[in-house]
C-alpha cells in the first residue's frame, strides 16, 4: 500500500513523539518500515542549586586541602550524566583572600574550580546578586576562567547584550541552549540594575533570546535567580518570568536563590522547578542543608529520510533530594529522607521522577537512557 504525503507526515510525527510500544503496527507494513528508520539520541545532565566555593566551604575545603570535597558524596550521580549544570554563586578574582565568616561578599580562591571540572559541570548560570562581589574585574575574571577551563558561563557579561546572549552545549549531536537572569543585579533586593546582568524583569528581552535560540539548539532551558528566601513559596516574580519562558518557547526552567527548594510546576506541558535550593552552601538551617538535584533526561528522534526534521523533548526529569553534611557537602538522601523533603513542596514519595504522560511514573519506567 502507498502512502499519502499527508498520511506519511502524519505517521511521522507520531513516530517521533511516541515509543514504538504505542504504536499499532499490525494493520500497516509501512507503518513498521517508517519505524525502522527512526533515528534516537539520548543525553542526561544533571541541574543543582547554588554553589557558593567561598566563605565557610572554602575554609572546609582548605582544612582537608582537597577543593573536591563538596562534590565527593554525589560524585557517583553526577559522573553518571552526560554533562552538569548549575547557578555559580561565588565570583573568582584570582585572589585566595577569604571573606570574613558571615560575610555576604564572596570571594573563591581559583583552585576551588577543580571540583567544577571534575565532575563535568560544562553550564553554569552567573546572573545572581554575588557575581559582581569582586566588581566587574571580577565578573569578567571569573567568566574568562571558566571558558579557559572549558565551562560556558550564562547570564552576566560586559553588556546587557553579553548577558542576554545564550549558551548553547553540544553533546551527541543534541544542542542544549542555555539562557539565565537575576532578580537583582547586586545584593541589594534587585534595588539597582546595571548594563552586566540579565534580569527577570526584562520579558521583552527574555522573549528574543528565546526566540532566536530556537533558531539553533535542539532544546531550550531557561535558568533563573529569584524569589524570596528561605520560604517554600513561589512569588509572582519567579512565576511571571518563568511563565512567560514557556510562553516563549522554553523547554525547562530551572530556578534557584531562595535557598530552599520550592513547588514544581508543569505549565503548558513543560516542567518548571521554581527553586531547586542550596547545593554547596555552609548555612545552618535545616531547610537550607536540603536540595534538590535533578537529573534531565532528553530525547532527540528523527526519521532517516532526506529533509526530516528532528524532535526534540524532555523525556523525564527525575527528582534527587540531597542532604548537605558539614556545612559544605552534599549527599544523596535517604528514602526516608526523600519521603519526608518532596513532602514540604506537597510531592508526594512516589514522584521520584516526573513524565507528562504519567506524573506518577516509576524511576525504572521513565528515567531509563536507552
Amino acid at each position: 500500500m502507498k502512502l499519502s504525503l499527508r498520511y506519511k507526515a502524519f505517521l511521522t510525527l507520531t513516530l517521533l513523539f511516541l515509543p514504538p510500544s504505542c504504536v499499532e503496527q499490525k494493520d500497516d507494513a509501512s507503518l513498521s518500515k517508517l519505524q525502522s528508520k527512526v533515528i534516537t539520541s539520548t543525553v542526561s545532565f544533571i541541574a543543582v542549586g547554588d554553589i557558593m566555593l567561598s566563605r565557610g566551604v572554602a575554609r572546609k575545603i582548605a582544612a582537608a586541602k582537597n577543593p573536591l570535597l563538596p562534590f565527593s558524596k554525589f560524585a557517583g550521580q553526577l559522573k553518571s550524566a552526560d554533562f552538569n549544570f548549575a547557578n555559580l554563586e561565588s565570583p573568582f578574582s584570582g585572589s585566595d583572600r577569604l571573606p570574613p565568616s558571615g560575610s555576604l561578599v564572596f570571594n573563591a580562591p581559583d583552585e576551588n574550580i577543580a571540583g567544577l571540572i571534575e565532575y563535568n559541570f560544562k553550564v553554569v548560570s552567573i546572573a545572581n546578586n554575588h557575581i559582581l562581589d569582586q566588581g566587574l574585574k571580577g565578573l569578567i575574571y571569573t567568566r574568562d576562567f571558566l571558558q579557559e577551563k572549558g565551562i560556558l558561563a550564562v547570564g552576566a557579561g560586559q553588556s546587557l547584550d553579553e548577558a542576554w546572549q545564550p549558551r548553547i552545549y553540544k553533546v551527541k549531536n543534541i544542542k542544549i541552549g542555555f539562557i539565565a537572569a537575576s532578580y537583582a543585579s547586586i545584593n541589594d533586593g534587585g534595588v539597582f540594575k546595571n548594563d552586566y546582568v540579565a534580569r527577570i524583569e526584562d520579558l521583552d528581552r527574555l522573549k528574543k533570546a528565546v526566540q532566536e535560540l530556537d533558531l539553533e539548539a535542539d532544546l531550550i532551558v531557561v535558568s533563573m535567580h529569584a524569589g524570596k528566601e528561605d520560604t517554600f513559596k513561589v512569588d509572582d516574580s519567579q512565576r511571571s518570568f518563568a511563565r512567560s519562558a514557556i510562553e516563549a518557547g522554553a523547554d525547562l526552567v530551572i530556578g534557584h536563590h531562595p535557598h530552599w527548594i520550592q513547588p514544581v510546576e508543569v505549565y503548558k506541558g513543560k516542567f518548571i522547578f521554581y527553586s531547586l535550593g542550596n547545593f554547596i552552601f555552609d548555612q545552618r538551617n535545616e531547610n537550607n542543608r536540603e536540595g534538590l538535584a535533578i537529573k534531565v533526561v532528553v530525547q532527540k528522534r528523527k526519521i532517516d529520510e532526506p529533509n526530516s526534521k528532528s524532535v526534540t523533548r524532555v523525556k523525564c526529569v527525575e527528582l534527587i533530594p540531597v542532604i548537605i553534611e558539614n556545612f559544605s557537602t552534599p549527599r544523596e538522601a535517604s528514602s526516608e529522607e526523600s519521603r519526608k523533603i518532596l513532602a514540604k513542596i506537597g510531592i508526594d514519595k512516589r514522584m521520584h521522577c516526573l513524565k507528562k504522560a504519567d506524573p506518577m511514573s516509576s524511576r525504572s519506567e521513565c528515567c531509563s537512557v536507552n
